[in-house]
């Protein structure tokens, strides 16, 4: 469950087994900032400027729901928060006393970005382990869909939720915002992508990516994964 919970020991079990995900590129524990290419050594906000990164998501490492997350631009010689500039200080005070994660930018495949491009559109795929026999099923799951300008496609923020076929990745006929953000929806309303129409590639792959991890974490039951195209 720690490794689940907290995604920089998510990083470094994932990538240890062979499964890609975001890469870290540094954190920020202790009011510390370290780097995880230079071996976990201690870094200033300085440095990080320096390495030449040009986007990078910063994320609680044990957050939820798409909170507290932000992006980070580095053009110049200079950070800005969601395209607004900050100093380094500035961030520093910002993320004091909590622990983040800084992420590179992930490119989704372009079927994906075609639904919408502003954010990363993920699968919750879950997956149960059978009390019976021990063998890991798929469960009914959803594709998030960021909508509305943001870059996040958590339903607490606002995108749109929509089960699929787990056989042949077909979108369902409605999608559904929390109800703050409205109510359900037929067609995605930046795109106007009709949703039943669409269909998630490489679903297999990512259905068997999901199993294999699961069957290296032998005493959870059930897990939701975030998964990317």
């Amino acid at each position: 469950t720690c490794i689940l919970r907290n995604k920089l020991y998510f990083d470094i079990f994932a990538r240890s087994i062979g499964v890609d995900t975001p890469r870290v590129i540094a954190y920020y524990t202790n009011n510390k900032l370290y780097s995880v290419e230079q071996g976990f050594t201690e870094i200033s906000f300085n440095e990080l400027i320096q390495r030449g990164y040009q986007v990078l998501f910063c994320k609680e490492m044990a957050g939820e729901c798409g909170a507290g997350i932000f992006k980070l631009k580095i053009e110049d010689g200079k950070f800005y928060k969601n395209d607004i500039e900050i100093n380094p200080k500035d961030l520093e005070n910002l993320i004091y006393n909590s622990d983040y994660i800084f992420q590179e930018l992930v490119e989704q495949h372009p079927r994906m970005s075609e639904l919408y491009s502003k954010s990363v559109n993920t699968m919750r795929l879950v997956t149960v382990r059978s009390l019976k026999d021990g063998k890991i099923h798929l469960m009914p799951s959803i594709l998030r869909i960021g909508a509305n300008g943001s870059f996040v496609d958590n339903t607490s923020q606002g995108g749109i939720a929509v089960g699929f076929d787990l056989e042949t990745g077909q979108l369902h006929q409605y999608g559904f915002h929390k109800p703050q953000f409205g109510l359900r929806t037929e067609i995605h309303p930046d795109s106007g992508i009709r949703l039943s129409e669409f269909y998630i590639p490489f679903i297999k792959e990512a259905e068997e990516k999901a199993i294999f991890f699961h069957s290296m974490l032998k005493d959870i039951h059930s897990i939701g994964w975030d998964i990317a195209i």
